[in-house]
């Protein structure tokens, strides 16, 4: 089932067999609605690979609009400094039902 105001996904991963969706977040009725495949990578410290290199990419997004990249890497930092030090919503992830999860690949920090 598809939303309009889905993202697309990228042209890399449409064309891989291999491809498995790992995180989606939605932002609706002013909370941040979440899905993770929290068994994609065995070692949790992946997840702030995947952290670090969402950071990158946000600043890479912001730089596109004319915004210093290093500012916006500042300003995500910051943000997520804040909200590490005293959370403003209770967490919660909805899982992914056990039928759909594929085993992982390979034992490198972000392959599996």
């Amino acid at each position: 089932m598809s939303h309009e105001n889905e993202l697309s996904i990228p042209p890399r991963v449409a064309a891989d067999d291999e491809a498995r969706e790992v995180l989606r977040f939605w932002s609706a009725r002013g909370r941040l609605h979440v899905t993770v495949r929290a068994d994609a990578y065995r070692d949790p410290a992946a997840w702030g690979i995947v952290l670090a290199d969402l950071a990158r990419h946000v600043s890479n997004a912001y730089a596109l609009e004319g915004h210093a990249r290093a500012d916006a890497l500042a300003r995500f930092r910051a943000g997520f400094d804040a909200e590490w030090g005293f959370s403003t919503t209770d967490p919660f992830a909805e899982p992914v039902a056990l039928a759909t999860r594929r085993p992982p690949a390979a034992d490198g920090p972000l392959d599996g």
